[in-house]
């Protein structure tokens, strides 16, 4: 089941990468918009809120509307500035929710509750299972 999971990593990691090479950031991953298809083909969807970024190294936010923040890095959070950093970022609590048999990442933190942890240095621990170099 691991070998799986790392597989579907994977497949999200070449997604991720495709985007970047075509320079736009996705500012949404989250695990509801990867579809799983035939023969456990992964693919990146849901790229209503992204943005072709056309070379520029980042770009922000002017506007708020409803946003997954369990999902957004820091300067998301605090800045809405949105970068392939922040897109990797969002992938790796993708990939804490595929390890972790789909928990809800921050469970229990409210949006505010998180973004003041994440400020005071809080991680998200690793799922149970995995082992340190996982």
């Amino acid at each position: 089941m691991i070998e799986e999971f790392i597989n579907y990593g994977m497949q999200i990691a070449n997604g991720m990468d495709f985007l970047d090479k075509e320079e736009i950031v996705l500012r949404t991953l989250t695990s509801r918009s990867i579809y799983i298809g035939y023969n456990k083909e992964c693919k990146v969807t849901d790229l209503g809120l992204s943005t072709a970024v056309m070379s520029l190294a980042e770009f922000e936010l002017v506007t708020r509307g409803r946003l997954p923040v369990r999902w957004m890095a820091l300067e998301s959070l605090l800045d809405c500035f949105y970068t392939t950093k922040s897109d990797t970022w969002s992938f790796g609590i993708v990939l804490w929710e595929i390890f972790s048999f789909g928990c809800v990442p921050y469970a229990g933190l409210s949006p505010n509750e998180l973004t003041h942890q994440l400020q005071s240095g809080y991680r998200i621990p690793k799922p149970l299972h995995c082992d340190k170099h996982m």
